[in-house]
């Protein structure tokens, strides 16, 4: 009874240590050291986070695209981003997602490009410009294929 008893708290113990699978900075802590954390499925704790951990060296660029270019749009497009506050510098990436559809509202394709930053210069919601190359026509070009 004993050993099955070390055993289940050794197996709760490993719960303690939270490992990210990618290095990165936390922004913001739900909890400070200390704190009784209690399970996630209890009503209390639903929507919670213990702290919000943002990658570095990797960010993922929501932007929109006007009608009129988004058929020039497509998955695999190099991106340039440029940032005020980050003098001199273009950041390089490439389309990754897009819904596909027009937002009815705005008139526009949503996309999500990745951008890679090595030297950790950009920051979780700063503004920048982002500039695609587009295709002369993107649907036309898949069909000659």
């Amino acid at each position: 009874v004993a050993e099955a008893s070390l055993a289940h708290t050794v197996a709760l113990m490993q719960y303690a240590k939270i490992h990210a699978p990618f290095a990165g900075r936390i922004s913001h802590r739900g909890v400070d050291t200390g704190d009784f954390v209690i399970s996630a499925a209890s009503s209390r704790q639903i929507g919670k986070s213990l702290f919000t951990l943002n990658r570095i060296d990797h960010f993922r660029i929501v932007f929109n695209v006007p009608e009129s270019t988004a058929s020039r749009v497509a998955i695999g497009q190099t991106v340039e981003l440029k940032v005020d506050s980050v003098k001199d510098t273009t950041f390089f990436g490439e389309i990754k997602r897009t819904t596909g559809e027009l937002d009815t509202r705005t008139r526009t394709l949503r996309v999500e490009a990745e951008v890679k930053d090595e030297q950790a210069q950009l920051r979780p919601g700063m503004y920048g410009t982002i500039i695609v190359t587009a295709a002369e026509n993107v649907a036309s070009e898949k069909s000659k294929k």
